[in-house]
């Protein structure tokens, strides 16, 4: 660590296993979802709910 950033390898990793946990797939609503569709579904069910359009149920998962 220099100047309190991380090098630029590490960051690289930490990156690319965020990346990789991104495109995991996780149960949802009964079926099958890489996390990121999980994320952008739950945003728009958020969106839906703050708009009074229907109900939000939240979502977690083990990272």
């Amino acid at each position: 660590m220099k100047d309190g950033l991380l090098e630029t390898e590490t960051r690289n990793v930490i990156g690319n296993k965020i990346i990789e946990r991104m495109e995991a797939q996780e149960t949802f609503e009964g079926k099958r979802y890489k996390i990121r569709s999980i994320i952008q579904m739950q945003a728009r069910n958020l969106s839906s709910f703050l708009s009074g359009k229907r109900e939000y149920k939240t979502f977690s998962f083990k990272w």
